[in-house]
């Protein structure tokens, strides 16, 4: 997150609470990362199977 004042800041979202980064090095990884999760991620509808067929062989 960036402000009109003061230093940009990341928030990582986790459970049950998130976390608000304010280390400059954090900071300028976390654009980096974030692409990195983009580009590995499935497509919408890949995620919604993938997540199913995971929580049926976990929980079935």
């Amino acid at each position: 997150m960036s402000f009109d004042e003061g230093a940009d800041v990341v928030h990582v979202d986790g459970f049950p609470q998130g976390l608000l980064l304010a280390e400059p090095d954090h900071v300028a990884e976390a654009p980096e990362a974030y692409d990195l999760l983009t580009a590995m991620a499935c497509l919408p509808d890949e995620s919604a199977d993938l997540i199913d067929s995971t929580a049926k062989d976990h929980y079935s």
